[in-house]
């Protein structure tokens, strides 16, 4: 009987079976490592980035109503008669920066009217949050900072949003009642975009009656420990 000769090539050691599965089993490990040591890192960035993208496309609702108030008078402050909760956006962004107790404290400098991203005539793109500040946190009732602006600087792939406050007179011409119930009453209005100026922003009002508007742009500067402001106008 004649032995049958076996020429065929032994099979290359990265064809082998046992090979491919090594290989398979390391890819494995090193994806669960990566997921165990990075995974919550980067569900926390991915959860701040998409709270920021919210905010900074934020709109509310066309002619709500923000926040209302009696206007002073007598040297007294009277509270809001009505005031708005912050965006949830807002709150999210600000705990998951700052903590849940930073979004406490955020709420307490009043009503949110206006929040959207907005761009200075240099380029300078800023989140935009103007309040109204609570009559009971204003200088006096004469001469009242009636908002207070925070801009955010957006934050990226690495690195947190940093923010800066600045306070601003009240942009809205006083009219003083003699605090009956059915004297004149100011409301605010959810801000809105100028889709024509990146920089230009507006909030409408209504006092006793009267419409009227506030205009606001983020504007350039040098003087500011950031290269841009807020600055409220009225009309």
């Amino acid at each position: 009987m004649t032995a049958q000769l076996d020429y065929a090539k032994q099979p290359s050691v990265m064809r082998r079976r046992w090979f491919r599965r090594a290989v398979v089993g390391v890819v494995i490990a090193c994806v669960a490592t990566s997921a165990y040591w990075w995974g919550p890192a980067a569900w926390r960035r991915g959860r701040l980035l998409y709270m920021q993208r919210q905010c900074l496309g934020y709109a509310a609702k066309e002619g709500q109503v923000i926040c209302a108030e009696p206007p002073p008078y007598g040297g007294e402050t009277p509270p809001f008669t009505v005031a708005a909760q912050d965006p949830g956006c807002l709150r999210q962004l600000v705990s998951e920066v700052w903590g849940a107790q930073a979004a406490t404290w955020d709420a307490a400098r009043g009503p949110v009217l206006f929040l959207h991203e907005r761009r200075s005539k240099a380029g300078v793109r800023r989140l935009v949050i103007v309040r109204r500040t609570p009559p009971v946190a204003r200088m006096s009732w004469d001469i009242p900072m009636a908002f207070n602006v925070t801009l955010f600087e957006p934050g990226g792939l690495t690195g947190s949003p940093r923010r800066i406050l600045s306070y601003l007179p009240d942009a809205v011409p006083s009219h003083f009642g003699d605090g009956s119930g059915g004297g004149p009453q100011l409301r605010l209005f959810a801000g809105r975009l100028d889709p024509a100026d990146e920089s230009h922003f507006t909030i409408d009002y209504e006092l006793n009656g009267d419409r009227g508007t506030i205009d606001g742009w983020l504007r350039d500067t040098q003087e500011e420990p950031w290269p841009v402001r807020v600055e409220l106008g009225q009309r």
